[in-house]
This record gives structure tokens, C-alpha cells and sequence, in this order.
């Protein structure tokens, strides 16, 4: 049901319906299987509420998540900044093992939660930048300038000036279908340190 709200958009009785569902959860966490409280944490993300029981027992069970899940969990908790930081900084080391049984879009996601505080998060984007530099020209422009963010954060490191600079030779080949605010982010994170100056011209 939850689902349901949340894909018709209807955030009020999304609401009304997760508390009863978040005592039932805090009471008998043994009843509620960790796919479904995965798919609450979707569909309370899309309706941007949130639902400390939720993370807790993800984070509690870190392990247990299949990697898919676990990119799941690490996004949904990046929407909610600050609340979530301390359940994501303690999931850093689980998200560098995991990496090689990711798939792209699921490292992309991780990548997204993780992006807040990507200085304090450098172990997992050290890791992950071998994996995303070669799928520069897969990616999505969203994802794109994901990896370009995250490369003008970790600029002091080689291999992230080599990503910022694929990051914007791909830009630029995709400068005719950008929208007016993916071309001044693009700008944005481009201008932000002189290193990056000839992708910026």
C-alpha cells in the first residue's frame, strides 16, 4: 500500500500510514523481511518523509542486504543528509566490499547517497572511480555530473582530475541536448578550482 501512495503521489495518506507500520516494525522486527523494509524506504523517500526505524534496522543488518538493496539503502539515506550521516559513515567499509558485486547503476546510486560528505567518503569513490571513469560515455548526463562533482571534491588525487576531465570532454560532446541548469552546473563545477580551467573554457 505503501508503494501505492507513493507512485499516485499521495504523500498525506503516506504519512498517516507509516507510523502504524513504523510501531509495528520497532515492536516485531522479526515479522518484517528486509526486501519489504527496503521498499519502504523507497516509497517514503519518494514522498520525502522519514522513518528513523527504517534505516536502523537496514543498518543493523548491513550483512544481510544484497547488494542491489544495499545501493538502495545508501541512496535513500543520502536524501536525508545529516539525519542519516552517521548510519551511512558506518556502512563506508560495507559499500568498498560490496563494489565488485555492483552493477553500474547500483554503484551510481551508492555514489548519489554517498555525495553529501564525499571528502569523508573518499574510501568508497577511491574504489569506485575504476569502475565508473571507462562507463563515462554510458552514463546518463544526471550521473555524469555526479562523477564530475565528486571528482571536483577529491581533486588533489590524480585519477580524479583524469575523471573531471573525462566528465567534461563527454559534456561537451552532449552540449546540444543539455538543459539550461545541466549547462550551468556543468559551468559550476568546472570553474570551482584554476586546475580545472581548460575544461571550464
Amino acid at each position: 500500500m505503501a508503494e501505492a501512495f507513493a507512485v499516485a503521489r499521495l504523500r498525506l495518506p503516506l504519512r498517516d500510514l507509516m507510523p502504524s507500520v513504523s510501531a509495528k516494525i520497532r515492536d516485531h522486527p522479526e515479522r518484517m523481511s528486509l526486501p519489504s523494509v527496503v521498499r519502504l524506504l523507497t516509497a517514503t523517500g519518494r514522498g520525502s518523509l522519514f522513518y528513523n526505524d527504517l534505516f536502523e534496522i537496514c543498518g543493523e543488518q548491513l550483512n544481510e542486504l544484497t547488494p542491489s538493496d544495499f545501493a538502495t539503502y545508501i541512496y535513500e539515506g543520502g536524501r536525508h543528509g545529516l539525519r542519516t550521516r552517521h548510519l551511512l559513515d558506518a556502512a563506508l567499509a560495507r559499500a568498498v566490499e560490496l563494489l565488485p558485486q555492483m552493477g553500474l547503476g547500483d554503484v551510481m546510486r551508492v555514489w548519489q547517497g554517498f555525495i553529501r560528505f564525499s571528502r569523508d567518503r573518499r574510501e568508497f569513490y577511491k574504489a569506485a572511480v575504476s569502475r565508473v571513469r571507462p562507463e563515462i560515455g554510458r552514463l546518463v548526463v544526471p550521473h555524469v555530473l555526479l562523477a564530475m562533482r565528486v571528482a571536483r571534491d577529491l581533486n588533489l588525487q590524480p585519477e580524479f582530475v583524469d575523471l573531471h576531465a573525462a566528465c567534461a570532454t563527454e559534456l561537451i560532446m552532449k552540449m546540444d541536448s543539455l538543459s539550461l541548469a545541466e549547462s550551468a552546473q556543468c559551468l559550476a563545477l568546472c570553474a570551482f578550482s584554476a586546475r580545472y580551467r581548460a575544461q571550464a573554457q
